[in-house]
């Protein structure tokens, strides 16, 4: 699988594909997944659901028709009233199964079949996504080769989208960090400091680049917020939830763990349950990519306190040699040479001394 993602990040990147097209590309691979495992599944399923439908009601009625046997023994008096002993057994019977939390397996089996168009599409999104809350399942031959498949190929698309959208979406942040800072702050830049940053360009672009940065606490406070915020939808759309049963499901979503202990119950919201879900999963990408720039930039800045001590030992060696004329050419050059030492970053030593 990372040969079949390294050749579809060549051909993303070689072609300079647009950041629209992933996205309608994911959409178009999420359709056609959909559209497979309904034609494959659809229908075996619903026979499979009539089946088992029929032999429960059966087991029901030749439950109720012993109780009664029990119950009663006189003939005369069970047909009188036969009706009645009928309701009041299946509620005995209905009872037992929801003590024993066992309608809930009953309604799942019985119900309307999973796979619909919003049902294959939200199974297709777990294969891609790794996520697999393991509902619904396939069970026709054909549906299980074509899961291989679609995962074979599902899994390097969406990982190389995922990278693509939390790219963008730090970059937008940072790009709104920068103007949000531009129009709060207006910082005059000494000249002296100027000159000085001419001949240090890595480190001042490096000092801008971390000034402009995308703060990562604000991100992960963003990507938190959102888990609450999707968390009270859940509420409201699964009524059986609780908030901290929401926050639970949701982080686990994101995490792509899927440990499949809970899924959701209404079919109706389940697509727009997992967009919340996809959002969460690009903030998570992009506080990644965050955190993986704060590295580098924590590598190329890891020697700002030799370049400020480099910037104030160059302005006293000009002012000394302007006003005070106490060091020569020789011992200049030498200084700077052990400051290149010390730093890992190389400045233009002629063009210091000229």
């Amino acid at each position: 699988m990372f040969p079949l993602y390294q050749s579809l990040k060549w051909i993303y990147q070689k072609f300079k594909v647009s950041a629209w097209l992933p996205f309608v590309a994911l959409v178009s691979y999420t359709i056609l997944g959909a559209f497979l495992f309904k034609f494959f599944e659809m229908e075996n399923d619903q026979r499979n659901r009539e089946g088992y439908r029929n032999r429960t009601s059966y087991a029901m009625n030749q439950v109720v028709e012993r109780m009664l046997e029990v119950r009663c023994d006189d003939l005369t008096l069970r047909s009188a009233d036969k009706a009645y002993q009928i309701k009041h057994a299946k509620d005995a019977l209905l009872w037992f199964l929801d003590h024993l939390n066992l309608t809930e397996v009953l309604t799942e089996r019985t119900d309307d079949t999973p796979w619909t168009w919003l049902g294959s599409m939200f199974y297709a999104g777990q294969l891609y996504t790794t996520i697999g809350y393991g509902y619904p399942i396939t069970q026709t031959v054909a549906g299980r080769v074509t899961s291989i498949f679609y995962i074979l190929f599902g899994i390097p698309i969406f990982l190389i989208i995922l990278k693509d959208i939390g790219r963008l979406m730090s970059r937008g942040c940072r790009k709104l960090y920068k103007r949000l800072g531009d129009s709060q702050r207006k910082i005059a830049q000494s000249p002296s400091i100027k000159t000085v940053s001419q001949y240090f360009p890595n480190k001042a672009n490096a000092r801008r680049h971390a000034e402009n940065a995308f703060p990562i606490p604000i991100a992960l406070a963003m990507l938190f917020l959102w888990i609450l915020f999707s968390a009270g939808l859940f509420c409201l759309w699964e009524r059986e939830w609780g908030y901290l049963t929401s926050v639970y499901f949701f982080f686990v979503s994101i995490s792509t763990v899927g440990l499949g202990d809970i899924v959701f119950l209404n079919p109706d919201m389940m697509i727009f349950n997992f967009l919340l879900i996809l959002i969460g999963l690009a903030l998570l990408s992009m506080c990644f990519n965050l955190i993986q720039v704060g590295g580098v930039l924590f590598k190329k800045n890891n020697s700002m306190l030799i370049f400020i001590c480099s910037v104030f030992e160059y302005r006293e060696i000009k002012f000394r040699k302007a006003f005070c004329n106490t060091i020569d050419q020789k011992n200049l050059e030498n200084l700077f040479i052990s400051i290149k030492r010390r730093s890992p970053y190389q400045f233009k030593r002629n063009q210091i001394l000229t």
